[in-house]
Order: structure tokens, then C-alpha cells, then sequence
């Protein structure tokens, strides 16, 4: 467990961050519809897990749970591998949430991620003509850290949410995100509304502070909580 804590914090290092600036929608280009084939995926990954002293197998869970993912630059055409902020997944959970919403997707149950992903676009079409919201790389990176058990690679055509790992993670992108801003120190019942807006209606029971890792928050009184440092995110 160690050894791959110390896997994540260095691929932490070494890749590229994917921040909410870079999330603002980008003008839709036939690069979007062709995305990068697997091997060309594998290949950008390998070169970044060759420089990180530790396991095939130990990168790639840090890899997943982190929702490492591989983009192609619009503008420059460059490749390269990123890791989205707290902000940027939280930002782009919120747009999935919206579309799954709005067209009728359970969440809850098991789904066509194909379809997730279609509503999701559909839903910044209504919005902003032609264009998508976040990269694909980075929805399926998403989906496939709320999927237990599921590879880093290979085709998801099926998913079901796993009700623990989704809170879970959640509850940490509202904390991490608020984290260095004014907002940093939130009101627990707040937090606690907020949180149940971001999961399913079938998992929103779970959505308890004595349901959370505890070294992803602290409380510095019994009517706030706010985000840990040094937590292993």
C-alpha cells in the first residue's frame, strides 16, 4: 500500500495539470470525432510510467484513481498526459450529473456509457453550438475511477457506479476543491446538501461525514469541515 501511495504522489509530479481554465469549452474539431486509438494511449502512458521507479500495476491504479488521462491539443496538436485538478473533475462531474439528468439516465443503475456520453453533449449543444465540454478522455478516466475493479483500458460499454467509491470520491472533490479559497472552512449541513446533489438519488443515504475517510477532512468545529492536506487524493 505504501509503495503505491508513493507511485501516485510521484505521477502526482510528474504529469501535467488539467485545471478549470482548461475546461472552458473548446470549439468542437474533427480531431474530436477520430480520438487518439489505444495504442496511441498506451504509448503516451508507458512514457511517463518509465520514469516513475515502481510496477506496471501500481501506476496504473494510481493512474485511475487520480483520472489520469491522455489529450490531443486542439491548437497545437501536441499529445500529452494530464491529471484534471479537483476543480476541473469536480466541474465536469456536475456537467454529467446535468446531462444524466435531463435525459433520463440512472445513474443508480447500470448504464450505457455511451449514452452518458451523448447526453452530456447534448446538453452543452443547448448552450453553445458545436462544441463539447470537457474531453472525452477525461469522462471515461471518470467513469471508469467510480467503476470498481474496472482496467485503465479497454472498451466500457456497460457501467455501474459503485455507491461507496462514488460518494466517496465526491465528497472529496467539494473539499478539495473549496481548499486555499475563501470558502475553505464549509458549514457541514451545507456540505452535506451539496454532496447529495452531486450523487444519484439512490446513493444520496450514503451521504454522511461518518461515512467518509477520515483522512480526507478535518472539522475544526462540529459545525464545519474542510479538506485535509496532505490527503493522498
Amino acid at each position: 500500500m505504501a509503495s503505491s501511495e508513493t507511485a501516485l504522489r510521484l505521477l502526482l509530479a510528474a504529469l501535467a495539470v488539467y485545471d478549470e481554465s482548461d475546461i472552458l469549452m473548446d470549439e468542437r474539431t474533427e480531431e474530436d470525432d477520430h480520438p487518439l486509438s489505444p495504442s496511441e494511449i498506451v504509448h503516451e502512458r508507458s512514457k511517463v510510467f518509465a520514469d516513475i521507479p515502481f510496477s506496471r500495476a501500481e501506476c496504473e491504479r494510481a493512474w485511475k484513481h487520480i483520472c489520469a488521462f491522455v489529450h490531443k491539443n486542439k491548437e497545437s496538436g501536441a499529445i500529452g498526459c494530464h491529471r484534471p485538478s479537483a476543480r476541473a473533475k469536480l466541474m465536469a462531474w456536475e456537467k454529467i450529473i446535468e446531462g444524466a439528468t435531463l435525459h433520463g439516465i440512472d445513474l443508480g443503475k447500470q448504464f450505457l456509457v455511451e449514452d452518458l456520453w451523448s447526453a452530456v453533449i447534448e446538453e452543452a449543444e443547448h448552450t453553445v453550438i458545436d462544441e463539447y465540454p470537457f474531453p472525452r478522455s477525461l469522462f471515461d478516466a471518470i467513469v471508469r475511477r467510480l467503476v470498481d475493479n474496472s482496467p485503465i483500458d479497454g472498451d466500457l460499454k456497460w457501467a455501474n457506479l459503485d455507491q461507496h467509491i462514488t460518494a466517496q470520491w465526491t465528497a472529496e472533490l467539494l473539499l478539495e476543491s473549496s481548499n486555499g479559497t475563501p470558502k475553505a472552512v464549509l458549514n457541514v449541513d451545507t456540505f452535506s446538501s451539496d454532496w447529495k446533489d452531486l450523487l444519484p438519488e439512490q446513493f444520496r443515504s450514503y451521504a454522511s461525514i461518518d461515512n467518509l475517510d477520515k483522512s480526507c477532512y478535518r472539522q475544526p468545529e462540529s459545525t464545519t469541515i474542510c479538506f485535509r492536506p496532505n490527503h493522498s487524493y
